[in-house]
């Protein structure tokens, strides 16, 4: 093992494999957010729709309107209303492309990350092996798919600029530990603050305390430092409070104290405690998918391995401290520990007494859980290149890091895996979302019935739902721009959609399909007689593409008095015939398009008569 770490040779290779490792985990990540990220307007989108974006288009948006909130208690975000203006603006507000550039932000904060562990003296092919892992560790949980809900929703892949700011951020105050500069301290911070909001509390808490422990030649200058520091976090607090005046949101509920305090009384308190350790290394959701008998059980198994990772990590840091070894990456590491920590606080105190202990379990608020297991992996990675006499009690050590780093990217595949099973079913729910769209924008101010849970405009007034409608219209925004349809395949309406349009515009049969000698296949079984009104029927759907859908298919049905429905889209597959299950309303009509120029292959009706007319 000593001969090994120690081993003097050509080591670059290492260094080679680990970036191309880190390569594929990256593409992954930005692959991932262009099959999963949700085009469509959702949630806060729609406030932002209404409120902001008018501004824009009418030319009276001036500054202070990037940092527009809902509420008093809200987060201002000014960033993240630049990158909805360029989405807007050059993409027609398409925001997947939000979702991307959050994937970007996320990229590069892991590569400041990862360039502390490189700035680390490298020689030998432990130290190397030693920093490469630990660089694949920062980007494989950095980017974890672990809650596919920080990439299907593009604005908490934002969250990404929040960490990227404040780890540039606490980067800029090491190097500048040792050197004092008081007015730059003051500016970097005032500007952090005006630009995440209350986030840089934490981030300066978390800075001040990392940096603690660090030498300083200088500790008066140091304190200058800190004061500077302090000044301009009132700053840009100031500024944000006159602001929000100015806007008449200056007020906010606070923090009921005694809901805080009686939540911690409950029986699940400490349950509710366990559920950050235990889904920052598996969200509950996977747990459950796969072991929905035990799953409680494992998850307060993954929260005890990652509570007792935890406190080795700060037995590390100290002993660190205490041998004069507490250098730069021991302190990026410590710097994001007690982040997440601050993030995770936050959280509790803003959510839980407001609805319970299970809303932890929000896959939302992982992304913040995460960013400890990153500090845990510096602090591995640190451990693993420490120079120490390989006796019992370090090769113990050494062994059980080796392992512990195993075991993460083993779970990181893992959860990957699971993940890449959920853009198959975002397809058919965006598309049905996206023909909602259209029926309001018809009759915006008719009952809008049953929406999808992302179009809160659903809930609107009836006059407030036909104003924001309009202008999506007539702005030709989202999924009413043709580029819009065509880079999603996203349609609002069935005369948008190729292969549908009536009359003149209708799609001319593609000749290969017309002279097939085998054509495709579109059949619908059941057991059922007769049909009773209102109750679907289970259907096994049989599909034969013959050799005529090398692209992939799309299976669309229509009900009487109902809306057109993507009820699936399959990608090439070489076997002959392909079976699905459903469950579809009497009389549908079922229509199989091809994938590339969307022509129709084949179509099928389900029939049968009605169960009250045939009873005897």
């Amino acid at each position: 093992m000593k001969a090994l770490l120690e081993y003097p040779g050509s080591t670059k290779w290492v260094t080679n494999v680990a970036f191309l490792l880190i390569i594929f985990v990256c593409g992954n990540a930005v692959l991932f957010s262009l099959a999963a990220a949700t085009p469509l307007i959702q949630a806060d989108g729609w406030y932002f729709l209404e409120y902001f974006l008018p501004r824009y288009f009418d030319g009276s948006l001036d500054i202070l309107d990037l940092f527009m909130k809902r509420n008093g208690v809200d987060h201002a975000q000014p960033l993240q209303k630049l990158v909805l203006l360029f989405h807007t603006r050059f993409f027609d507000m398409d925001f997947r492309i939000e979702g991307l550039i959050g994937v970007l932000i996320g990229i590069l904060w892991c590569a400041i990350i990862a360039r502390e562990l490189y700035r680390q003296p490298v020689g030998s092919l432990g130290e190397r092996a030693a920093t490469a892992l630990g660089a694949l560790l920062v980007f494989a949980l950095g980017l974890s798919l672990n809650s596919t809900n920080v990439f299907t929703w593009p604005l908490v892949t934002l969250g990404y600029i929040a960490l990227l700011l404040g780890t540039a951020y606490f980067a800029f105050a090491m190097t500048s530990y040792s050197r004092p500069r008081p007015l730059l301290a003051l500016a970097s911070t005032a500007v952090l603050g005006i630009c995440i909001d209350s986030q840089a509390i934490v981030t300066l808490l978390a800075t001040l305390m990392a940096l603690a422990p660090m030498r300083t030649g200088n500790r008066r200058a140091a304190w200058l430092q800190v004061a500077a520091a302090l000044a301009g976090l009132l700053v840009a607090r100031l500024c944000l409070w006159l602001i929000a005046r100015h806007a008449g949101l200056e007020g906010g509920s606070g923090v009921d104290i005694r809901a805080f305090a009686s939540a911690f009384a409950e029986p699940d308190a400490i349950t509710g405690l366990l559920i950050p350790f235990s889904d920052s290394l598996i969200h509950v959701e996977h747990l459950a998918r796969h072991f929905p008998e035990t799953y409680p059980r494992l998850m307060i198994i993954c929260a005890a391995i990652v509570a007792l990772l935890h406190a080795w990590f700060w037995i590390r840091a100290y002993l660190a401290w205490r041998s004069d070894r507490y250098d730069r990456v021991i302190a990026m590491s410590v710097f994001l520990m007690l982040l997440a920590y601050g993030m995770t606080a936050a959280i509790i105190i803003g959510r839980v007494p407001m609805f319970d202990w299970n809303y932890l379990h929000q896959p939302r608020y992982v992304h913040s859980y995460q960013v400890s297991l990153v500090a845990l992996a510096i602090m591995l990675q640190a451990t693993i290149r420490e120079p120490r006499p390989i006796r019992f009690p370090r090769l113990l050590e050494l062994t059980a890091s080796i392992i512990v780093c195993i075991g993460l990217l083993s779970v990181q595949f893992m959860v990957s895996r699971d993940s890449w099973i959920l853009p198959h079913y975002l397809t058919p729910y965006w598309q049905n979302a996206a023909l909602v769209m259209q029926r309001l924008a018809n009759a915006p101010q008719a009952d809008p019935g049953q929406c999808p849970d992302i179009m809160v405009v659903c809930e609107y007034a009836p006059d407030r739902r036909k104003q924001v409608m309009d202008m999506l219209v007539q702005r030709k925004l989202n999924v009413f721009s043709r580029d819009f349809q065509m880079r999603n395949r996203l349609y609002p309406e069935l005369a948008a959609i190729p292969g549908f349009s009536g009359g003149d515009a209708a799609q001319a049969p593609d000749e290969t399909i017309l002279d097939a000698e085998h054509p495709a296949i579109l059949s619908i079984s059941h057991r059922d007689r007769c049909a009773i009104r209102g109750t679907p029927l289970d259907v096994s759907i049989e599909i034969q593409t013959a050799g005529l859908a090398t692209n992939g298919i799309q299976l669309w049905a229509e009900t009487i008095g109902g809306h057109r429905q993507l009820l699936d889209t399959i990608a090439p597959n070489p076997a002959a015939s392909l079976r699905l299950d459903k469950q579809l309303p009497n009389r549908s009509h079922l229509t199989l398009v091809r994938n590339g120029d969307d022509s129709i292959l084949a179509q099928a009706d389900l029939d049968l008569a009605d169960c009250t007319a045939t009873a005897p």
